[in-house]
């Protein structure tokens, strides 16, 4: 079995993006799917529980028909259940060369966690071309683009991209809250945060904040700070959301405003998505994520 030394092989920032993939999937609330931060690649190896997944994210793309729901230590079956995965992840246009279905039954947790950061950027993107843009397709530019807008209309300076160094300070991410609702208390902002404590206080602030707009925190104040675009990207598009919902008179995607992280930097309950309401499909006489090793 995985343990937590192997996926903090791949560094601080694996254990971390673990923590979250973890989170995201357990909020999804799927019958008899559940995984584990510290063994995530060795809870998903027979391809089950990410099956189940990519069917809430895109309701019947997944034919269960094609699926060994009770693969057991079957190599072989668990290899197909992989490799179907892959199939349908190249179908959702994922970057995905050079990897195949072998690379889950063998627990790559960098692999895993690739597959599941474009999982998790389809299904953000996917809510935002239905709410924002009409059913039309989004993407990163446009993202990125709102919140340049809308940050420059208040006078604050625009980003070149999720990656600008500049967002460390965490006071881009923090005027484009308050022009989504002015509820910053500025008096608690360090202006410029010149040092990783001042940085790490605005961060926390920023995830406060994006909580309590209704968004869906799928980052760890350590993510703002060390400028991780991915998990940027992902948080300014829930924000993007929780405002077209916001406009659009509808409940918040996130009850409570939970997410992956609570203020003071430890673990929280990650956030139920409307996902939920495409239909998930349970697991059959409780099969899935907790297979036992090859």
């Amino acid at each position: 079995m995985a343990s937590l030394l192997e996926v903090a092989a791949a560094g601080e920032g694996g254990l971390r993006e673990a923590g979250t993939v973890a989170q995201w999937i357990n909020a999804l609330d799927i019958e008899g799917v559940y995984v584990r931060p510290e063994s995530l690649a060795h809870d998903v190896k027979d391809g089950t529980a990410l099956l189940h997944v990519v069917n809430v994210v895109e309701p019947g793309l997944v034919n269960f028909a094609h699926v060994n729901m009770r693969p057991g230590a079957n190599r072989y079956k668990r290899v197909e259940n992989c490799n179907y995965l892959i199939s349908l992840g190249r179908a959702m246009d994922f970057h995905l060369t050079n990897v195949s279905g072998l690379d889950i039954v063998d627990g790559n947790t960098k692999l895993v966690l690739a597959f599941m950061w474009q999982l998790m950027r389809y299904a953000t993107l996917k809510q935002l071309s239905k709410l924002a843009f009409d059913g039309f397709a989004a993407d990163e530019g446009e993202v990125l683009r709102w919140a340049n807008e809308r940050v420059a209309g208040g006078g604050g300076a625009r980003v070149a991209t999720f990656s600008d160094p500049s967002l460390a300070t965490g006071i881009f991410l923090l005027r484009l809250l308050d022009s989504i609702r002015p509820v910053v208390d500025w008096s608690l902002v360090v202006e410029g945060a010149a040092t990783t404590e001042a940085q790490v206080a605005n961060a926390k602030y920023v995830l406060s904040i994006a909580r309590r707009l209704g968004a869906q925190v799928l980052c760890t104040y350590e993510d703002l700070v060390d400028v991780h675009a991915k998990p940027i990207m992902l948080l300014v598009a829930s924000l993007m959301v929780a405002e077209s919902r916001a406009r659009r008179g509808l409940a918040s995607e996130v009850e409570g405003g939970e997410g992956v992280e609570d203020d003071d930097g430890d673990g929280g309950d990650g956030g139920n998505s409307d996902l939920e309401d495409s239909g998930a499909v349970g697991l059959a006489d409780g099969a899935g994520y907790d297979s036992d090793a090859t």
